[in-house]
């Protein structure tokens, strides 16, 4: 183990999470710049227990189990140099649990956020529902973030300008194994060649209680009506919210299947299967669009305001809100106009790197 004081630990509870802060982990591991511990806890923990990937610093926390006295325990022991951890203001989850207690002992602390959705909800304490919002006890010392229109949402909340930083999303920057899995990854989910494969990643928007005048489901029933409506045959790859949805049973239509990964499935799998990506806001969506995949943003209502997709935002991929809308993309793909990169794909955990390795030079915390 890493000597006292020269330690980063890393930790995640959620999916988007783990995706942030593996590559980070894994590039911090021994050997590299500097020593890591990678601990995880909840649906995080049972993703990575899905990958054949091992670190050889891995601490999975039971399920179940409250995480504050093992992250208390953890913190004491270690006192780590750096605690790195998603944002996400989940009171019984890990992320905000190492943060508040890293600050509560001056450890230094960074948040790298994982999506561009439900922003305003990182701040809120489970429980009571009360909005903590930058400066509260598990705002960290620095945010990483993916642009700066999110970092401009942060500092319109009241965050110091100086500790939000723009660094891009660790999960865009390997896309090589989406486009090099595609023959693998059909074989294993028995897709013929002839099919043509529909990736429909759903988000528990009802759950969550995100106001967008429509749901998951409503985007779900629009998809499979436009499907029927077009010639040929599809498969639906319909990978359920891991964390919050339930399972959902599989349909058949008159040229259609739909197939449901419940669970904790790979999202890369479906990815680097599907041949069309369709959603609502997801950062997967993000994450095919970059990849080369025709995306597909749904809408079935009355636009968004604001609209939750960057890729919608920026005028890459326009909305389809009506089932002949999708079925004119399913059947006539449709390429993007706008340029097919984002500022800082493929170097955001370089870019993070940076800001680890100068952590000595952040000075005191806000208040601090």
């Amino acid at each position: 183990m890493t000597r006292h004081g020269e330690l980063t630990l890393f930790g995640a509870s959620r999916p988007g999470g783990l995706e942030c802060v593996l590559p980070l982990a894994r590039a911090c591991a021994p050997g590299g710049p500097c020593g890591s511990l990678l601990v995880l806890h909840s649906a995080a923990a049972e993703l990575y227990g899905q990958r054949s990937e091992r670190l050889a610093n891995t601490l999975l926390l039971p399920a179940g189990q409250p995480v504050g006295p093992a992250v208390a325990r953890l913190l004491n022991e270690l006192r780590p140099a750096l605690v790195v951890a998603g944002y996400l203001g989940d009171g019984k989850g890990l992320d905000v649990g190492l943060l508040t207690a890293a600050r509560s002992l001056g450890i230094p602390t960074l948040g790298v956020l994982d999506s561009w959705t439900n922003l305003d909800d990182r701040h809120l304490i489970a429980g009571d529902g009360r909005p903590e919002g930058p400066g509260g006890a598990f705002f960290p010392d620095m945010l990483a973030v993916m642009d700066e229109d999110t970092r401009g949402h942060f500092i319109r909340l009241g965050a110091s300008p100086s500790r939000v930083v723009v660094t891009g999303q660790p999960a865009f920057d390997d896309l090589s194994p989406l486009m090099a899995l595609r023959p693998a990854t059909r074989r294993m989910l028995k897709l013929e060649e002839s099919c043509v494969s529909v990736a429909f990643f759903s988000e528990p928007l009802r759950e969550l209680g995100t106001a967008l005048g429509f749901d998951q489901h409503a985007a779900l029933a629009m998809l499979l009506e436009a499907v029927g409506r077009c010639e040929g045959h599809f498969t639906i790859l319909h990978r359920v919210h891991p964390v919050l949805e339930g399972p959902t049973k599989p349909q058949q239509g008159r040229n259609y299947c739909m197939r449901c990964t419940n669970g904790l499935a790979l999202a890369d799998e479906v990815l680097a299967a599907a041949d069309i990506v369709c959603g609502v806001s997801s950062t997967l969506l993000v994450k095919a669009y970059l990849a080369g995949k025709q995306v597909i943003v749904l809408r079935p209502g009355a636009p968004c305001e604001p609209d939750p997709c960057p890729l919608v935002t920026r005028g890459l991929v326009a909305p389809a809100r009506t089932p002949a809308d999708v079925a004119r993309h399913l059947q006539s793909p449709l390429q993007p106009t706008g340029p097919r990169d984002f500022p800082h794909a493929g170097r955001a955990t370089a870019n993070i790197l940076a800001l680890i390795a100068s952590v000595r030079s952040w000075g005191p915390p806000p208040g601090g």
